[in-house]
């Protein structure tokens, strides 16, 4: 799942960032953005932390319910975060709709302003996230910035000239040391994913004319990153083509990031649209968010490779929010904002027996 760990990878030591940062961060320089008092300790029965609208939360609790943890100082984004490298105790990195704010969440402590920009993003990956910051007219100035993990923010560095990029982010996904950001141009007429790492400049990854929905991405450093249009609505009919973008270490000895197309070969009828977000699964499938006919939503089990459908779980409501895998469990956010505005379900997916229970959040 893209907002956790998956088990058997090796994680980085630290985290990085990427930021279309106000000219030159100095962390030293960031004020702190703490709440009266810090947050309630993390139950030794939870599996997952995340954040969630204006609050921490941690799942299950003692009585299996989802437990509040703390309120934060603005709402989070719906992807925007990821799990530190420590695993639950160290928290997690979130960028908040607020400010532009990169804060840093632990349980039993207050939130850690890290950076702040005129807009924040918080992308996917191996104890790593990514920010974006609106920084010139026709677009973003994006930084890539490291830092030594949320209790450390004196680690916290940037480099010192940013790449500036048309790309209107939708989504943020790292594979390695580099991050893949997805968008559209400022014209409205084109889709593009772009490259980035620490030292400045980008690379184009590919192109699309632009299509009525937002371009997402998935996968891990294993197997690379999988690009999808998510349509603008559960019953709105769109392309189911992905894109396949090769990791580091799968690619040629250019180093160039080249997409490949893969259709989708379904073993039952009624897809008609991506429409949420996708994830790598805990036995290596590219699990992503499918709309059905007739109004109905589930989770198609792709092989990376092949496109291949290799299982299909039926779910009362679209994959909106990955928050993580544990002990062989795969724990999700569901929503559907045409459908049942302000309706978010927690749902706990077992992979292998291809089951899914779930509950209302409070």
């Amino acid at each position: 799942m893209s907002r956790a760990r998956p088990p058997g990878r090796s994680v980085a030591r630290g985290a990085f960032f990427l930021c279309a940062a106000l000219c030159g961060i100095d962390a030293a320089a960031v004020p702190a953005s703490a709440p009266p008092s810090p947050a309630a300790a993390l139950p030794a029965s939870a599996k997952v932390v995340f954040p969630f609208g204006d609050s921490l939360w941690a799942y299950p609790d003692d009585q299996g319910n989802p437990r509040r943890l703390a309120k934060l100082p603005g709402a989070s984004f719906a992807r925007a975060w990821e799990r530190a490298p420590g695993g639950l105790a160290d928290g997690l990195v979130a960028a908040d709709t607020r400010g532009g704010r990169l804060l840093a969440l632990a349980p039993g402590a207050p939130p850690r302003e890290l950076a702040r920009g005129d807009w924040s993003w918080a992308g996917a990956g191996a104890g790593r996230a990514a920010t974006a910051s609106r920084e010139y007219r026709d677009g973003f100035e994006f930084r890539v910035l490291a830092l030594g993990g949320p209790r450390s923010p004196s680690g916290l560095g940037a480099a010192a000239v940013g790449t500036r990029l048309d790309c209107f982010v939708s989504d943020a996904l790292f594979l390695g040391d580099s991050v893949l950001v997805a968008g559209a141009n400022k014209a409205g007429s084109g889709f593009s994913v772009w490259e980035l790492e620490l030292a400045p400049g980008a690379q184009a990854v590919f192109s699309l004319p632009r299509k009525a929905g937002f371009l997402r991405l998935a996968g891990d450093e294993e197997r690379g990153a999988f690009c999808f249009v998510s349509a603008p609505s559960s019953t709105a009919n769109s392309s189911l083509t992905i894109w396949g973008v090769p990791s580091r270490s799968s690619r040629s000895k250019s180093g160039k990031a080249e997409a490949r197309l893969i259709e989708p070969r379904f073993a039952s009828p009624g897809a008609i649209a991506w429409f949420g977000s996708g994830w790598i699964d805990s036995r290596g499938r590219l699990a992503m968010p499918l709309s059905l006919a007739g109004g109905g939503s589930a989770l198609s089990l792709l092989d990376p490779r092949t496109g291949a459908e290799l299982a299909r779980l039926a779910l009362p409501a679209p994959p909106y929010q990955a928050l993580g895998t544990a002990k062989g469990l795969e724990y999700a956010i569901l929503y559907d904002h045409a459908k049942a505005p302000g309706r978010f379900i927690l749902a706990v997916i077992d992979p292998a027996a291809l089951k899914a229970t779930t509950r209302a959040m409070p």
